[in-house]
């Protein structure tokens, strides 16, 4: 299981590849990829609407990430930076019901 706070999801990919990597070096595992299973677990809100769910979840998630963040060197999370982790590359899931599905 991989878990996501946030960023983009090809920034994982090395982090997936070294897991097969591990996976066909292993001891008793199938060489089947087909075998091999991973979940992702990323951060989400449905609402309504989007523009609810958005409004709705930004602020106490950019007030976390920033706290957090603060300890780790990481940059303060913007609107901008948020929305871009909304789209399709990014790691957030927070829409409405049709747009997150």
């Amino acid at each position: 299981m991989v878990a996501i706070i946030g960023g983009q999801i090809r920034s994982f990919r090395p982090l997936l590849d070294l897991y097969k990597k591990a996976w066909i070096q292993g001891d008793g595992h199938p060489q089947h990829n087909h075998q091999l299973k991973v979940g992702i677990h990323s951060l989400g809100y449905v609402a309504e609407s989007t523009k609810e769910a958005v409004e709705d979840f930004y602020p106490g998630y950019a007030c976390s990430m920033n706290k957090i963040g603060k300890g780790c060197g990481w940059h303060k999370i913007t609107r901008t930076a948020f929305d871009a982790q909304r789209g399709p590359e990014g790691t957030l899931l927070v829409g409405d019901p049709e747009e997150t599905s």
